[in-house]
């Protein structure tokens, strides 16, 4: 997904929002809204924030301000994707 974000959709920022998905899905085992199926996931995603997951209690500050920008849902307070791969998180 990294390298989906340094190509060219790298200013769409439901992109960046779905590699939050994945590292929360890759750090709990479960994607956020792991609850519902098909279109209300879905419409979950699209709309909803904070998303629906539950970090471990070991998750560094650095991960946790790293899905929190992820997961802005308007997406002018959220950060571009260049700007995200430039977050400590990502470049540890």
């Amino acid at each position: 997904m990294i390298s989906v974000c340094t190509g060219w959709l790298s200013e769409l920022a439901v992109i960046c929002r779905s590699f939050g998905c994945t590292v929360v899905e890759m750090v709990t085992g479960h994607p956020p809204w792991h609850k519902y199926e098909g279109v209300a996931a879905i419409f979950k995603i699209a709309t909803e924030h904070p998303p629906d997951y539950r970090l471990p209690d070991t998750a560094s500050d650095m991960l946790r301000h790293f899905l929190d920008s992820c997961f802005r849902l308007s997406v002018d307070e959220r950060p571009s994707a260049a700007v995200l791969l430039q977050h400590k998180f990502v470049s540890v």
